[in-house]
């Protein structure tokens, strides 16, 4: 790297050595978070992989490895990164301007330049008029799909502007990405809501098992979620997708979408984003007591792997007089749920199925509904839809600078003792070398053949 480049901050941003180094650091760095799991030192997942490797667990604890995409380290990379993007954007666009206004006026330093590189001339024996010659070149260098223009001894040619574009584009829409996806982050808020087939939760936090929001988040949508049914196997063209929710989302009276929620096919509607995380089996219990009711959702999840469905602690019954419950699915040829409790020291059960009743210590606990639930993730995210947008705008610059990428040609023809010398320089933005061999040999190709007609 030049000392020149590296006292200018913004060549220094630039600089393609840096950029790949900058690049290469952050895949390394996004592999190595990929392999260790992330979440907070109490999460299962955690405490799991921690068991699993105790010689590192401890380095990868104390360096703050499982929150890996909040870390500081990360969060300079991408931010060097995205400041990088930017000035390489910068940099390709003020050359695309510059590009763009060029009249075709070829300076006489660029000219003696030209004439001094002896590598680009050719001389050619013609009568051919030095005018003629310059057309029949200009004639050439159009037929390679350049625009030109004369000056003088001159023609210059170039692509047109959308080729100028290509590279300007895709870093814009990358530089973008950084800033869209980062304020995604700060603006989201991302959980996980367990809903019975047939009911109704709104969006607030109370609703949520799991929240996560962002610290420039405001309030929550407020609109209600409902789990309309539950497909038992939902089949689409051939193709069963098991167990399927079909969700609507409502702000009050008025439906804004209602759609089965499968994978690969979220429901959008209200600024949420709504996947399918999960089902299992539910329960809706009610309480009686002392003449006041309360109901009561319990979620019966099966462990991953062995099947077995993880009892429920369920805490009943009015303040100062609460009664430990525990809830676990009955292994029963028909649906139903065991009660299990204490009763003054004496281990206590009940085996009830949808509709029946069991007294709890003078509290009547009431299966109402025995059925299944959705879990879902909902997201708020304004970002998601510029986020795709963008990574069109990206893919589009990329194409343009592949499939027509910006190329230039010059062609300086001037008379000299019965002959032309004809210079030729050719200019791709990758600087790719066959461009100009087929520059030359076309624009040569040209006032031979005018010579042989001649």
């Amino acid at each position: 790297m030049s000392i020149a480049r590296a006292r200018n901050p913004l060549r220094l941003l630039a600089s393609r050595r840096v950029a790949v180094w900058l690049l290469v650091a952050f895949v390394l760095y996004a592999i190595l978070a990929s392999a260790i799991p992330q979440g907070a030192s109490d999460a299962a997942k955690v405490v799991a992989w921690d068991a699993a490797h105790p010689v590192i667990a401890p380095v990868i604890a104390a360096s703050g490895l499982h929150a890996a995409f909040t870390h500081p380290v990360f969060i300079v990379l991408a931010g060097w990164l995205a400041l990088a993007t930017a000035a390489c954007a910068l940099e390709r666009t003020s050359w695309a301007l510059r590009q763009r206004s060029r009249s075709g006026r070829v300076s006489e330093a660029a000219l003696e330049r030209l004439r001094t590189k002896r590598a680009d001339v050719v001389e050619l024996m013609t009568s051919l008029a030095p005018d003629e010659a310059l057309s029949r070149a200009e004639a050439a260098l159009q037929s390679l799909g350049l625009k030109t223009a004369t000056d003088g001894p001159t023609v210059t040619g170039r692509t047109g502007t959308l080729s100028l574009l290509g590279s300007p584009l895709f870093h814009w829409a990358l530089a973008m990405l950084f800033v869209v996806i980062s304020a995604g982050q700060l603006t989201r808020a991302e959980g996980l809501m367990g809903i019975v087939a047939g009911a109704s939760k709104v969006d607030v936090a109370s609703s949520y098992g799991f929240l996560k929001v962002g610290p420039l988040h405001g309030d929550l949508s407020g609109l209600t979620l409902t789990v309309t049914r539950m497909e038992r196997d939902l089949v689409v063209r051939g193709v069963s997708f098991g167990p399927t929710p079909y969700v609507e989302v409502r702000d009050g009276d008025r439906l804004l979408k209602g759609q089965y929620v499968r994978a690969n096919a979220p429901l959008r509607a209200g600024g949420l984003l709504v996947h399918m995380s999960g089902y299992d089996r539910a329960a809706v219990l009610s309480v009686t007591e002392a003449g006041s009711s309360e109901s009561y959702e319990v979620f019966l999840d099966a462990e991953e792997g062995t099947g077995v469905t993880r009892p429920v602690a369920l805490s009943v019954g009015s303040t100062g007089d609460e009664k430990q419950l525990v809830v676990t699915a009955a292994e029963s040829s028909d649906p139903a749920v065991e009660l299990s409790w204490e009763s003054a020291g004496v281990p206590k059960t009940a085996l009830l199925r949808e509709g029946e009743s069991a007294d709890v210590d003078g509290a009547r606990v009431t299966a109402e509904r025995l059925t299944s639930y959705a879990r879902l993730s909902v997201v708020d995210d304004w970002s998601v839809w510029p986020i795709y947008a963008l990574f069109a705008l990206a893919l589009l610059g990329i194409g343009v600078a592949v499939l027509a990428p910006a190329r230039s040609a010059l062609v300086l023809i001037e008379p000299r003792e019965g002959t032309l010398e004809v210079f030729v320089q050719a200019r791709h933005v990758r600087s790719d070398p066959g461009w100009p061999v087929v520059v030359r040999r076309s624009v040569i190709g040209a006032l031979e053949q005018e010579q042989e007609s001649s």
